[in-house]
């Protein structure tokens, strides 16, 4: 929930490719809060719903003058590395919308994938015909990288989320 984390994702040792097709670390994320999901861009279910909830947090951040829209940042890590390489990354932030000075997409190995996940506690399979089945999460990370607060399905939409980043940026 909203306790004090216990650890940094930033502290993992994986190494990830972003949408532009650049090396790097969880660490180089640190400096402002960030809304992780783990998702893949061929999912047609749920997926574009946790994105569409992370686009609604964006918005009213941009919308409130008091809290800089800069001081916030969005990463989608997939959970399908195979099929999600930059190029697929970089298709899928721009027919999405996404403003590259604000979203990052990352693509890792399996076992950064797994190691993430584990970390985040989202648990996903390979399921038939290629799909995923996947825990729906967006985590509230802190400047620091520290777990701030997960919102666990889509039922209750962004608003405690939006509350929990709008108190990290007090």
């Amino acid at each position: 929930d909203t306790a004090g984390p216990e650890y940094s994702v930033y502290e993992l040792d994986s190494e990830w490719r972003d949408q532009r097709g650049v090396e790097r670390r969880l660490a180089s994320l640190a400096g402002r809060v960030q809304l992780l999901a783990m998702v893949y861009t061929h999912c047609a279910s749920t997926c574009p719903l946790i994105v569409a909830d992370m686009k609604r947090i964006e918005a009213a951040i941009a919308a409130d003058p008091a809290s800089p829209g800069t001081r916030v940042g969005f990463v989608l890590v997939s959970l399908d590395p195979a099929r999600d390489d930059p190029d697929r990354l970089a298709e899928f932030a721009r027919t999405s919308e996404l403003a590259p000075e604000r979203w990052t997409l990352l693509s890792g190995s399996d076992a950064d994938v797994r190691e993430l996940a584990a970390a985040l506690d989202v648990k996903y399979r390979r399921a038939r015909g290629g799909e995923l089945d996947h825990s729906n999460v967006i985590t509230v990370l802190d400047a620091a990288g520290g777990v701030a607060y997960q919102q666990v399905g889509l039922d209750g939409g962004p608003t405690p989320s939006l509350r929990v980043v709008r108190r990290l940026l007090r």
